[in-house]
């Protein structure tokens, strides 16, 4: 009788204890899948818009290495 409580007892350790890392497992897996897809989702957000704004700067903002000769002054309020 004391023999079975014994291995009972080790069986329902080892079963909780097992529960236990499974669960910790399987959410450790789901998070990082989650994590995973939402940097995929952001990486493709920010590439398009590095692209637009390329775009937007080759087509409207003029690059030239020449110097200007403005002066800019200003004037403090008070």
């Amino acid at each position: 009788m004391l023999k079975q409580l014994g291995i009972s007892v080790v069986v329902l350790s080892i079963g909780g204890v097992g529960t236990i890392f499974y669960t910790w497992g399987s959410w450790t897996t789901e998070t990082l899948l989650k994590v995973d897809k939402r940097t995929e989702v952001m990486e493709v957000k920010l590439s398009a818009i590095a692209k637009r704004l390329e775009e937007i700067q080759i087509g409207y903002i003029q690059k030239s290495n020449e110097k200007t000769n403005y002066k800019v002054t200003f004037k403090e309020e008070n």
